[in-house]
């Protein structure tokens, strides 16, 4: 297998990695509501993670 082979591999594992994550939080937030959850979230689970929830969350210190 090719580095190219290799790399796209990788890279659509965690495409689908990330949607199935996706996936089972709305999942989750829609039955703690107690809203019916659908079954395909297709369109609203988007590949790629929001920037600025992916990045470390830093503790605020308070005065």
């Amino acid at each position: 297998m090719s580095t190219q082979q290799q790399a796209r591999a990788l890279m659509m594992r965690h495409h689908q990695f990330i949607k199935n994550r996706q996936q089972s939080m709305l999942s989750r937030a829609a039955a703690e509501i107690g809203v019916e959850a659908e079954k395909d979230f297709g369109p609203l689970c988007r590949a790629n993670p929001n920037p600025v929830s992916a990045q470390p969350m830093t503790a605020v210190m308070l005065p």
